[in-house]
């Protein structure tokens, strides 16, 4: 096993303004003798929806919280004690190993809730539910369909047959557990009928991370932001394009993106665009308290797509929630499900994805109406906070840890 276990133990911050209010509420007492593990095999401890959203919440409530994932060492970090675990190189042990291993790791904390993040660990989910703890499966995606589709390390004569399985595994396990936590209604839809006590908790943003930029400059500099994977599919290229045209009318203009390649031989060819283009920041992977600070600190935010229709209207564009949390306007693909958005919130500038003019036209509307920028971003937000906030959305993970703990049978 790589280096982890058994590390030692530091504080440490997230350094994110947020994050150092005090993690647990007045009079929140109670449940403070309450103790919830969440623990993963396959998401790093400090992964957005495990640790921002769900640790972070469930510590600010008053629950005593363990994390258990991969992290380089022990820390306490924000109230949250994080216990590190390491990776093997080999892939086939990472899937199969934990569900072992896992166990001795988290059973000395005799928490009141174990609430675990992969389908890899439904087994060690199933060997704590037998023995008479209270279980809690979180589902990310349809592994079903993930297992044919995107798994390319499984022999394609396999997936078919691998897929079955695990849905009927998983389907089995379900009635074991004392909920089910899914991130959208298609896969609620899957489990509920196997376990009753199956809530929807979607990775909306917590609109407290943002400070509202408001379209204020914090340099000279107009900064342009898109977070997420970079790829053909999500339309980096045609940003490229238009800021390259909106460069040549405001030469002060910067371009950020934040995200990782899924082709090595594309994000060479992309880096080395960026670079002939100038002024634009491809930074990789960052800290998920480093993205809020960028988007906070932007102008506008870019979002071009070219997913299938279904694609779009089943999954939630998070990536536009969090340009809207953070106050900035955006300039978006022009799509059905973001036309009925944009009518309710008013909060950007739809595009021809495929048009670089129109990409740039865009952005020097927004670059020379500051007050238009203003208004973009604090509807945006505002429709954020109303609609598709994580505020909202942790409401239903907490109804469910109460209703586990007044009925530990449920």
């Amino acid at each position: 096993m790589a280096a982890g276990w058994g590390a030692k133990k530091r504080e440490a911050s997230t350094g994110n303004w947020w994050f150092d209010q005090p993690v647990a509420a007045e009079g929140a007492c109670e449940k403070m003798r309450k103790k919830v593990c969440i623990f993963t095999s396959q998401h790093r401890a400090m992964d957005a929806r495990i640790f921002f959203r769900q640790a972070v919440s469930l510590a600010r409530e008053g629950y005593d919280v363990h994390v258990v994932g991969y992290h380089p060492e022990d820390s306490r970090i924000e109230g949250i004690q994080v216990h590190a675990v390491g990776r093997y190189k080999n892939r086939l042990f990472n899937k199969i190993l934990p569900s072992f291993i896992f166990p001795f790791k988290i059973l000395p904390l005799k928490a009141d809730i174990y609430h675990f993040h992969d389908p890899d660990l439904i087994p060690c989910g199933m060997f704590l539910a037998l023995s008479g703890k209270n279980v809690v499966m979180d589902v990310h995606e349809d592994f079903k369909a993930v297992l044919v589709t995107k798994r390319k390390y499984i022999p394609k004569i396999l997936r078919g047959p691998a897929s079955r399985i695990v849905d009927f595994i998983e389907k089995r396990a379900a009635g074991l557990f004392s909920g089910i936590v899914v991130v959208s209604e298609e896969i609620a839809g899957k489990f509920k009928d196997h376990n009753e006590n199956t809530v929807l908790v979607r990775n909306f943003p917590p609109i407290d991370w943002y400070k509202a930029s408001g379209g204020e400059p914090v340099t000279d500099a107009f900064t342009v932001i898109y977070t997420g994977g970079i790829s053909s599919v999500r339309g980096c290229w045609q940003i490229l394009d238009g800021f390259e045209r909106f460069k040549k009318k405001c030469p002060a203009a910067r371009l950020k993106m934040i995200g990782g390649f899924n082709k090595a031989e594309e994000e060479a060819q992309f880096r080395e665009r960026a670079r002939q283009i100038g002024s634009v920041d491809v930074s990789g992977m960052l800290p998920w308290s480093d993205v809020v600070r960028e988007q906070s600190s932007a102008q506008v935010g870019i979002l071009i797509t070219f997913f299938q229709k279904d694609s779009v209207r089943e999954a939630y564009p998070m990536k536009l929630f969090e340009y809207l949390s953070a106050g900035i306007p955006v300039v978006i693909s022009r799509k059905p499900f973001f036309e009925m958005m944009l009518a309710e919130g008013r909060f950007g500038i739809m595009v021809d994805g495929d048009n670089p003019e129109e990409i740039a036209a865009a952005l020097y509307n927004l670059y020379m109406n500051e007050n238009k920028r203003k208004e973009m971003g604090f509807s945006g937000r505002a429709y954020v906070r109303n609609n598709y906030s994580w505020e909202n959305e942790f409401k239903n993970l907490s109804s469910l840890y109460e209703r586990i703990l007044k009925n530990p049978s449920c």
